[in-house]
């Protein structure tokens, strides 16, 4: 869905402080940058605290890149329900929305919709704290953003010498990327 031959990838990751979007953000932007010319991470923490909204714009490319102001992106990845109205228009027609289960529907018949129950589905594998990277597996598995080996080895790089955290990280990541290629052929 996503090409990457010397295009730009614009995405926006929202949700709330304290869940992980800036994680599943920075894994993001670390494999973007082994894979594209260049890379930029805008984080944006609103207040700060737990529990408050935040967002992280990342944008991919063979090109430079001039600004991380923008208004409109090619991939939005929605981790929290109660933002979809705050973030609905934030997706260019004709690009992908990945927002977590739970929220109303997006209205929007000119961009591509997936919902997916990470948090649920984290708690299944035994920690709610992976579902940031189950949701960054769809995303990835729905529009091929990214290598998913690249992403996997930022994990293990991350996650290393601590075995039982990079196990269920890793199988939080395949899960999510199972996910997103489901999501993306139906």
């Amino acid at each position: 869905m996503t090409k990457k031959n010397g295009r730009r990838v614009e995405i926006i990751l929202a949700g709330v402080g304290g869940k992980g979007v800036h994680t599943a953000a920075d894994s993001l932007i670390k494999a973007g940058m082994r894979e594209y010319k260049y890379a930029l991470w805008n984080p944006v923490p609103a207040t700060g605290v737990r529990a408050a909204p935040i967002h992280g714009v990342i944008i991919l490319s063979d090109r430079e890149i001039h600004s991380p102001t923008l208004s409109r992106f090619d991939i939005l990845g929605l981790m929290e329900p109660f933002l979809l109205t705050a973030y609905r228009n934030r997706v260019k027609p004709g690009g992908t929305a990945i927002i977590e289960e739970g929220s109303a529907d997006l209205e929007r018949d000119d961009v591509t919709a997936l919902y997916i129950p990470s948090t649920r589905i984290a708690t299944e594998l035994g920690d709610s704290r992976c579902a940031n990277i189950i949701f960054l597996g769809a995303i990835i598995g729905t529009t091929g953003v990214v290598s998913p080996e690249l992403v996997e080895a930022e994990i293990k790089e991350r996650y290393g010498g601590k075995e039982e955290i990079l196990s269920i990280n890793l199988a939080a990541l395949r899960k999510g990327l199972e996910i997103g290629v489901k999501g993306r052929s139906s």
